[in-house]
């Protein structure tokens, strides 16, 4: 009777669909990014740039909870003091995918080591980021869903809602993006606009706003990872 309900069990065990199992995956952290990019703006612009932030170090478990994209599931935490500014490796190499996703028109110019610092330091700032006050930033992705349409020169087949919480302001949106899973090889491209005003901060800008970050601001996240 013992030797027939393990039989039994181990039958049931292997009538289970696929997709009742959880498939976690491992972010090749060398070919992603999770990124910002920031725009300027005020009368003399033209001395101003364009700034490209993104976390050194951050937790992003994700998985496929049913087998499917749709299923897809992640949670990106990263504290605020670990983000970078403006490195010009990171710039070059993803400058031509913000371009294509008509993020940017213009080349990223190279900003010397003592100013990525000081840009670091107003980035940080009690009135800007807080990085004392809120020592966490977070993006979450809600859910997705099937939606062809064009951003830039790309186009792009799902629509992820994502909560990005910035100061303790939590704000959920649909941006575009691209999902490809074949081999156990996941990538995920995703472009979308945000607004400091909605994180309760005031753009930042000098010289009596003749130089200043326009409110709207760019996320963008390039990921690879693999099953298992």
């Amino acid at each position: 009777m013992i030797q027939r309900l393990a039989l039994a069990g181990m039958l049931l065990m292997l009538a289970r669909p696929a997709w009742a199992q959880e498939t976690g995956f491992t972010i090749d952290r060398a070919e992603s990014v999770f990124g910002v990019v920031t725009h300027k703006g005020g009368v003399a612009a033209r001395f101003a740039h364009n700034h490209f932030v993104f976390p050194s170090e951050y937790e992003c478990p994700m998985a496929l909870t049913q087998g499917t994209i749709e299923s897809l599931a992640f949670s990106l935490t990263f504290k605020t003091s670990a983000l970078d500014s403006d490195l010009p490796d990171a710039q070059k190499k993803w400058y031509p995918e913000l371009e294509k996703c008509g993020v940017l028109k213009e080349p990223f110019r190279e900003i010397s080591k003592e100013d990525r610092a000081t840009i670091r330091e107003h980035m940080l700032a009690e009135d800007q980021l807080d990085a004392v006050g809120h020592p966490t930033i977070t993006a979450e992705l809600i859910g997705l869903r099937r939606e062809s349409t064009t951003f830039g020169e790309t186009s792009w087949d799902w629509m992820a809602n994502i909560a990005l919480t910035v100061r303790g302001k939590r704000v959920e949106r649909e941006v575009p993006a691209r999902i490809a899973l074949k081999d156990g090889n996941l990538r995920i491209d995703a472009v979308g606009a945000f607004r400091f005003t909605e994180f309760g901060i005031k753009p930042y800008s000098a010289m009596l706003g003749a130089v200043k970050n326009e409110d709207e601001f760019h996320v963008f996240a390039h990921i690879q990872a693999r099953a298992g």
